[in-house]
Formats: C-alpha cells, sequence, structure tokens
C-alpha cells in the first residue's frame, strides 16, 4: 500500500519560483510504487486542465491580496486536510505555512522545511 504525503505551503505546480520549484522536483522524485504525492496549490493560480502526471493537486479558493493570499492558502488547506484528507504524512514548506503545524498535529505526523 501506498503512503500518502501532502504537501501545504506551496502556491502550485507547475512552478513558478521558491518553494513551489523545490516542491515540485520533490514529488516528482519520489517513488510512485511507495508514495502517493498530494500537493495543495491555489485555484487562481493553477488552471483546471493542469496536470502533473503522478501528482495529486488539489486547488482551493484563497482571499485575494499580496498578503492575503497565501496565508488564506495555507489555513484553508490545513483545514481541508483535516476534513477531507486521509493521510500518513504532511510535509509543510516556508515558514510562513508552519502557524498551521499544530491544527494539523492533531491529527497527522508533520515535517516542515525551511526555505531560505
Amino acid at each position: 500500500m501506498r503512503k500518502r504525503i501532502a504537501y501545504i505551503g506551496v502556491k502550485g505546480i507547475p512552478s513558478q519560483a521558491g518553494a513551489d520549484r523545490v516542491v515540485e522536483a520533490v514529488v516528482r522524485g519520489l517513488d510512485k510504487s511507495k508514495y502517493e504525492p498530494i500537493v495543495y496549490c491555489s485555484k487562481q493560480l493553477v488552471p483546471p486542465e493542469t496536470a502533473v502526471p503522478g501528482i495529486t493537486l488539489i486547488r482551493l479558493w484563497a482571499l485575494s491580496g499580496k498578503h492575503t493570499h497565501a496565508l488564506s492558502l495555507f489555513f484553508i488547506s490545513a483545514l481541508h486536510a483535516l476534513i477531507f484528507g486521509r493521510y500518513d504524512l504532511i510535509h509543510i514548506h516556508n515558514v510562513e505555512a508552519c502557524f498551521v503545524a499544530p491544527i494539523l498535529r492533531l491529527r497527522y505526523k508533520v515535517v516542515a522545511t525551511s526555505h531560505g
């Protein structure tokens, strides 16, 4: 049985830059026979027709705005994972997204990566 790993803390895949690029490289490099990567991303930035082979994209709505988009996306992603997700591990990317770690730890094993 494959382990399900959810990634929170990126805005979209295919990536534009930064942490998104790192997450894309990590999930593309996973052995898909052992792991099932699920990436939470922004509905505003990732069109519905976007498909990345071997990666499940969960597109969620987030507030628009320079200072609210990412934070609302990370919070809504964490709530979605808690309510609807069935994951073996949650991998948080970006320090800005780590504020959701205590929420996610209510149900999941959580690891975080800091870029910078």
